[in-house]
């Protein structure tokens, strides 16, 4: 049987979104306060669950310990305090959006756990300080929101919509090659 564990890490980060090709009205009439051309910053909190079959020799799924290395390795030495438009190479030229981060933190996890092991990856922006904020978007397993619902997060129970403006999970998930 398959099992799915999930690591918790934080990281603070400084971004702004914005298209450099925009004026600062177009700008901000889309991405409003984030588009500040001060920038303004997140304490993020980062979910990356794995799914597999159980070692019956160890009874892990992943050893959490290793999986948390693997995960500051490839991520957050790069984008722990730092600003994600400038300072992080692998986001360059990229609008650091929850779902880009969350795609562009896929990619490079994926290519450290082989076996089509890795099943989500979700990030909650002002999380920290072990509260949830109302502004963040859904984060759980597929194929619906189950685990990022909190009472007043705008966030329904088995559906896929977060909180924010009708926005889509802003993660990424999926069985993996061959599951």
């Amino acid at each position: 049987m398959a099992v799915v564990v999930t690591r918790r890490e934080m990281f603070t980060a400084g971004h702004r979104l914005f298209r450099p090709e925009w004026s600062d009205e177009r700008n901000h009439e889309v991405f409003g306060k984030c588009s500040n051309p001060s920038g303004h910053g997140h304490n993020y909190v980062l979910e990356i669950s794995v799914r597999s079959e159980i070692d019956s020799e160890t009874g892990y799924v992943i050893d959490l310990g290793e999986l948390s290395r693997i995960v500051h390795e490839a991520v957050l030495d790069d984008v722990d305090h730092r600003n994600l438009n400038t300072e992080v190479d692998w986001l360059r030229g990229r609008i650091p959006t929850t779902e880009v981060l969350a795609d562009a933190i896929w990619e490079r996890l994926d290519q450290r756990l082989l076996g089509g092991r890795l099943w989500a990856v979700g990030r909650r922006p002002g999380a920290g300080w072990g509260r949830r904020s109302p502004g963040s978007c859904c984060t759980g397993s597929s194929p619906s929101c189950t685990t990022g619902w909190w009472p007043g997060s705008g966030c329904i129970p088995g559906s896929s919509t977060g909180s924010r403006r009708g926005c889509r999970r802003p993660w990424r998930s999926g069985p993996g090659p061959g599951a």
